[in-house]
């Protein structure tokens, strides 16, 4: 009997759109058909729409849904084992960490563009293919890691005898060798 009254409702929007209305009410016509269509109360499990047959979801007992907990929280507790809450009295070292991180990753991409240029330009000298893939496996991760700790060898700072500052009050040499030493000694004769 649903069959029957599905299948009716069926011809009826087929009328429908094969009829000569004019759009308006062919518009208006599909939408009351079909609102008619879904607006029908289905008897047991029966979609008017769906052909596929959806079964009906379990229900999750108390006693596995605390278990789902219990493993989440788990799982969470693992993963903050080492993690560690900023202390803000060692906020001088972790910002010194952070320096010294970004300075590496500085000098890695700085290693990594040196060398791609040297690599363009050893590949642009070498005219034939078999030229380029000599040149290509003549590189090695060896040679890279030369060149990376190259790098961090310029990247060190210099001590202050290999280097002289740049103002001359901070110069050693600064003061003449004598003049500290007496310089209480003229204010004495001038108070005599």
């Amino acid at each position: 009997m649903l069959n029957t009254e599905s299948e009716t409702l069926v011809a009826q929007v087929a009328d429908i759109i094969e009829g000569d209305l004019n759009e308006q009410d062919d518009d208006a016509s599909w939408a009351d058909a079909m609102w008619k269509i879904l607006r029908k109360q289905s008897r047991g499990d029966h979609v008017v729409l769906c052909k596929v047959k959806v079964e009906p979801e379990e229900k999750i007992s108390r006693a596995e849904l605390k278990e789902k907990q219990k493993k989440r929280k788990l799982k969470r507790k693992y993963d903050e084992l080492a993690r560690v809450k900023p202390d803000a009295l060692e906020k001088g070292y972790e910002q010194n960490l952070r320096r010294i991180a970004t300075r590496g990753v500085v000098q890695l991409f700085t290693t990594v563009q040196k060398h791609q240029k040297t690599m363009e330009s050893k590949l642009k000298k070498a005219k034939t293919e078999g030229k380029k893939e000599k040149v290509m496996k003549s590189h090695t991760k060896k040679e890279f890691l030369d060149l990376l700790d190259d790098n961090a060898g310029k990247d060190t700072p210099a001590t202050s005898e290999d280097k002289e500052p740049a103002w001359k009050v901070l110069r050693e040499d600064f003061m003449p060798k004598g003049g500290m030493q007496d310089w209480n000694m003229e204010d004495d004769d001038e108070s005599d």
